[in-house]
C-alpha cells in the first residue's frame, strides 16, 4: 500500500487459492460422513455449519448454537472453522483500515494498531468471564490476537540486538507456547488472559527467534513438515477426531487415538501435496479458473448445507430404537426456557409443569 501496489484483486485470489480448494475437500468428505454418522437431531445444526463455513461466518453460526441446552461442542465436525471465520473476516476488514490509516494518518499507523489491538485485548478479558462463548467466537474479542502479528510485521517490536537477549526472548516465548499447551483444560476460561500465553509466545519466537537455537529447533524437518501442511492437518483433523469418536474408535485406548492422528497427518500431507500445491499454481490455474471453480464448488456445498438444514434430519436412514433415542432429547416441558428464567419465584402458577395439569412434586436441580 505504501508503494501503491497493492491489489484487492490480487489479495483475495491469493486467499482464494490458499483457502478454498483444500476447505472445498474436507467439506465434501465431511458432507457424505454425516450422512451416515450423524442422528436427525445432529444433522440440522451441521448443515448450517457447512453453510456457515462457505460464507466464513462458522463463527457466527456457532455462537448462535452455543446456548445452555445446546448439544457439546466438541461433538460438532465442523467446530473448529470457526478460527477461518475469524480469520477471513480480519482479512475483510483489516486492508480497508490500513489503506484509511496510510491515506490519512501514515504516521500513526503502529500506535493506531496498538491502540485497536489493546481495546480488543480489554474486551476480551472484560467479556470472557461474563460471555464466554461471544468472547471466544466473535472478532472484536479476538482481533487483537491477529493484530499482534500485524504489529510485529510493521516492525512494532523492539529492535534487540545481542544474541543472547534473541534467544532468551525466543526460548521465553517458546516455553510460554508450552505451558499453554501443559496447563491448559477443559476448565480453563478462554480466551481472556489466558489466551496471552500462547500468543505472546508466538509473538516472541516470531519477533526474536531468527538466528537463535529456537529457530534451529523449529527448522527440524519433521517441525517444517509440520508447518508445510499445517493448513490442511488444521482442515482434517477435527473432522476425524468427530467422526472417530461416533464410530467408538475413540473409547480411551491409545491405539485408536494414535490412529486417528496418522490419519490426520496422512490426510493432512496428501491434501497439501495434490489439493493446496496445484491451485496455487498459476500455470495451471489461472485467476478467471481459480474463480470459476471457486464459485462452483462453493454452490454445491451451500446446496447441500442447505438440504441437511431443512431436510428434518433424513429420518429415513435410521431404525426405530435409533430415531426414539434420538427423539428422547426432546422430552421436557415447552415452557422449560420461561421456567428457568424466573426461577427463584414464589408464584405457583409459574412453576414449570410438565406432564399433566397439577403436579405434587418439584425437581430441584437437574
Amino acid at each position: 500500500m505504501s508503494a501503491r501496489r497493492f491489489s484487492y484483486a490480487d489479495f483475495y485470489e491469493r486467499r482464494i487459492r490458499r483457502i478454498f480448494p483444500a476447505l472445498i475437500g474436507m467439506l465434501l468428505f465431511s458432507l457424505v460422513a454425516a450422512y451416515f454418522l450423524l442422528l436427525p437431531s445432529e444433522l440440522p445444526d451441521f448443515g448450517a455449519s457447512v453453510v456457515g463455513t462457505v460464507v466464513f461466518v462458522s463463527n457466527f453460526v456457532f455462537f448462535k448454537q452455543s446456548g445452555y441446552f445446546d448439544g457439546a461442542a466438541d461433538e460438532k465436525p465442523l467446530l473448529h472453522t470457526w478460527s477461518l471465520g475469524i480469520e477471513e473476516q480480519f482479512y475483510i476488514i483489516f486492508p480497508v483500515l490500513l489503506f484509511l490509516i496510510l491515506r490519512f494518518a501514515p504516521r500513526y499507523a503502529r500506535q493506531i494498531i496498538a491502540l485497536s489491538a489493546a481495546l480488543s485485548l480489554a474486551a476480551c478479558i472484560y467479556i470472557t468471564p461474563i460471555g464466554g462463548a461471544a468472547a471466544f467466537y466473535l472478532i472484536p474479542m479476538r482481533a487483537w490476537e491477529l493484530l499482534v502479528g500485524s504489529l510485529i510485521a510493521l516492525g512494532a517490536a523492539p529492535k534487540i540486538s545481542p544474541v543472547l537477549w534473541r534467544a532468551a526472548l525466543s526460548g521465553a516465548g517458546g516455553a510460554l507456547i508450552v505451558a499453554a499447551i501443559i496447563l491448559f483444560n477443559s476448565e480453563t476460561r478462554f480466551p481472556g488472559t489466558a489466551a496471552l500465553l500462547p500468543v505472546a509466545g508466538s509473538a516472541l519466537v516470531i519477533a526474536y527467534g531468527e538466528g537463535t537455537a529456537t529457530a534451529r529447533l523449529l527448522s527440524l524437518r519433521p517441525l517444517t513438515f509440520i508447518g508445510l501442511i499445517s493448513y490442511s492437518l488444521y482442515l482434517w483433523h477435527w473432522p476425524l477426531i468427530v467422526f472417530g469418536r461416533d464410530l467408538g474408535l475413540l473409547d480411551g485406548k491409545i491405539g485408536p487415538a494414535v490412529a486417528i492422528v496418522l490419519m490426520s497427518i496422512a490426510a493432512g500431507y496428501l491434501s497439501y501435496r495434490f489439493v493446496e500445491t496445484p491451485f496455487r499454481n498459476r500455470s495451471l490455474f489461472s485467476r478467471q479458473r481459480i474463480y470459476r471453480l471457486a464459485t462452483v464448488g462453493a454452490a454445491v456445498l451451500l446446496g447441500w448445507g442447505f438440504f441437511y438444514q431443512y431436510s428434518n434430519g433424513l429420518r429415513s436412514r435410521f431404525s426405530s430404537p435409533i430415531l426414539a433415542f434420538d427423539d428422547g432429547q426432546y422430552d421436557f416441558s415447552p415452557r422449560r426456557d420461561d421456567c428457568l428464567a424466573v426461577i427463584g419465584t414464589a408464584d405457583p402458577a409459574h412453576a414449570c409443569v410438565f406432564g399433566g395439569e397439577s403436579a405434587n412434586m418439584a425437581l430441584w436441580g437437574g
